[in-house]
C-alpha cells in the first residue's frame, strides 16, 4: 500500500453535454450546450494505491487498485469550472530502479461543477469521465 501526492495535466477529446430548463414565472428559458472540442484538465490532491501481489516472481507483481481525491479546474471550449473529484483505478506498474517505476491506468473521475447557467441558484451539476494514463513516478 502507498500514500501519495498527486498532481495531473491532461488534455483529452470527447462530448461533454449540458441541457437545462429554467421556469421564470410566466415563460421557461431552454439554454442548451454542446461541446465536441477538446477539453484542458489540471488536478491536484491526494491517493492511495494497494498492490494486490506482493511475490516478485508472480505475473501480476505491480498490478494495483488506488483511490484519490482532489480539487480540479476544467476548460471545456469557452467554459471553465472549479471542482472537487473523486478518481478510482486500476493499472500496473513496472519498476526500473528502486523507487522509479512506470505504469499504465485505467481511471474513472466523478466529480461537480457550479451551475452557472442560472446564477439565481446554487446547484452543482455531476459529471464523470473515463481517462486511460501512462505514469512515470
Amino acid at each position: 500500500m502507498s500514500l501519495y501526492l498527486m498532481m495531473g495535466l491532461g488534455y483529452g477529446v470527447g462530448n461533454f453535454e449540458y441541457d437545462e430548463s429554467v421556469s421564470k414565472a410566466d415563460e421557461q428559458d431552454t439554454f442548451e450546450y454542446t461541446s465536441r472540442e477538446g477539453n484542458f484538465r489540471f488536478l491536484y490532491g491526494i491517493g492511495t494505491e494497494f498492490y494486490l501481489v506482493q511475490n516478485v516472481e508472480n505475473l501480476f507483481y505491480g498490478v494495483f487498485l488506488g483511490a484519490s481525491l482532489g480539487y480540479v479546474y476544467d476548460k471545456v471550449s469557452k467554459r471553465e469550472f472549479y471542482s472537487l473529484f473523486a478518481r478510482f483505478e486500476a493499472g500496473k506498474d513496472w519498476w526500473l530502479r528502486n523507487g522509479l517505476r512506470y505504469g499504465a491506468a485505467v481511471n474513472y473521475l466523478i466529480g461537480s461543477f457550479p451551475d452557472d447557467f442560472n446564477s439565481s441558484k446554487d446547484e452543482h451539476r455531476a459529471y464523470g469521465c473515463h481517462t486511460f494514463g501512462l505514469t512515470v513516478r
